[in-house]
Parts: C-alpha cells; sequence; structure tokens
C-alpha cells in the first residue's frame, strides 16, 4: 500500500491478520532519516493515507503525538486500558 498498489495475495493475507490496537505516530516532532523514512516532504500526505486506510478497514487505532516521552505514555496508557477490558 505504501506506493498505492498491493499484491492481491499479500493483500489478502495482510487482511488475515488483525491486531486489537493500531499505534499511528502523529508528524509533529522533526523529520530525522533512517532506514525507513525517506519521505520527508511528504510526511502529511504519508500520514493521512496511514490513516485512511486504518480507517477504511475499519481498524481499532489511535493517533499518538507529541514528543518521545508523551508518545510512550500514550502508548502505555491505551495498551493497559486494552489489557484491562
Amino acid at each position: 500500500y505504501y506506493l498505492g498498489y498491493c499484491d492481491p495475495v499479500l493483500e489478502k493475507y495482510a487482511l488475515e491478520n488483525s491486531y486489537d490496537l493500531y499505534l499511528l505516530t502523529s508528524i509533529d516532532i522533526p523529520w530525522e532519516k533512517d532506514d525507513l523514512r525517506d519521505k520527508p516532504n511528504e510526511r502529511e500526505h504519508m500520514f493521512l493515507y496511514f490513516k485512511e486506510t486504518l480507517e477504511k478497514y475499519k481498524k481499532n487505532f489511535v493517533i499518538l503525538n507529541g514528543d518521545n516521552q508523551k508518545r510512550l505514555a500514550l502508548a502505555t496508557k491505551f495498551i493497559d486500558k486494552l489489557l484491562d477490558t
């Protein structure tokens, strides 16, 4: 999906797997290049694309924003809440 196309076989297998919660990170911190991040000028587009895909497939997700400590605290809070149910 990253480039707008997914082989139907891969899509089938991807849709068979589901998780209780997806963590989507916001783009509110400075971009840093690494081996996975490669589109600094397309951050907003890619964030919206991932968000819309999660919504399209009705996945349970939360958006993590703020600095790294806040993101970790939010993720921990949502995971703890999920485990308590």
